[in-house]
């Protein structure tokens, strides 16, 4: 029996651009529309539901969750379950991604440190196919 949500994206499309349809990933946080998994690239990224089949719908009993009307919740594990945690992440800051990389173990999810030229790539592509910021909201 898993002990972890696990996904599989349907297809490859221009907000999937950075994970492989048919390969399965492992949930690491969710709200009312998305999936927060860790994308090919190393990255935890919040991908819209309808583009996942649900392999396994099991969620942690560890999980935090805020319900803030009958249509909108997030969930995280405790660890990462705080305000402006995702910001300091990929702000760099190493006491987020020394965090991060501890609840990852605990997934059996390998974190590497991408190098600076890499991640400045990364972020820059992540940027051009993004619609807005972490809750998917557009300015």
């Amino acid at each position: 029996m898993s002990i972890v949500m696990k996904v599989t994206p349907l297809k490859k499309q221009d907000d999937f651009w950075s994970v492989t349809p048919g390969k399965e990933y492992v949930v690491i946080g969710l709200d009312h529309d998305s999936y927060r998994i860790v994308d090919d690239k190393g990255e935890p990224i919040l991908f819209r539901k309808d583009g996942f089949e649900v392999i396994d719908d099991t969620i942690p009993g560890d999980w935090i969750w805020e319900r803030y009307s009958e249509d909108e919740y997030y969930a995280d594990p405790p660890i990462l379950h705080v305000r402006g945690f995702y910001e300091d992440y990929f702000d760099g800051k190493q006491e987020a991604r020394k965090q991060f990389a501890e609840v990852m173990k605990k997934f059996g999810i390998e974190v590497k440190e991408m190098p600076p030229e890499d991640k400045a790539n990364m972020l820059s592509s992540y940027w051009e196919h993004s619609s807005g910021d972490k809750y998917g909201s557009s300015e």
